[in-house]
């Protein structure tokens, strides 16, 4: 295996512990569960991380914000990707909300989630 390829590797399973952490966060406090990976356009493969489709709300976990390597979605054509994506789904009447990795490890992504589905109750 190459060094990029496993520095890719690296980068998915630290997203996806992101990932985890965050739903472990959720069932902590009790709170909805979410859809993973839901695709929110039926013409267009994007899926957001975690989804509460009836209440119209994504939530984008950026792993790899500290990175010094411009990869996947720093690089130009990954933000645009990203602008795209994001754009679309509130088009389609989403509201998206987006995390650092520090801010999920931190607590702040699912203190701010848990106001936010409070209110929706």
């Amino acid at each position: 295996m190459t060094r990029d390829e496993l520095e890719k590797e690296h980068r998915k399973a630290e997203r996806e512990h992101l990932e985890f952490q965050f739903l472990n966060q959720i069932r902590v406090l009790r709170l909805p569960d979410p859809v993973r990976e839901y695709q929110f356009c039926e013409t267009r493969k994007y899926r957001a991380d975690f989804a509460w489709p009836e209440l119209k709300i994504l939530v984008e976990i950026q792993g790899g914000t500290r990175s010094t390597k411009r990869t996947g979605h720093s690089t130009h054509e990954g933000i645009r990707r990203d602008c795209e994506k994001s754009n679309l789904a509130q088009r389609l009447g989403f509201t998206v909300f987006k995390f650092t990795g520090d801010m999920v490890k931190r607590g702040e992504a699912i203190q701010f989630m848990e106001e936010i589905l409070k209110c929706s109750e």
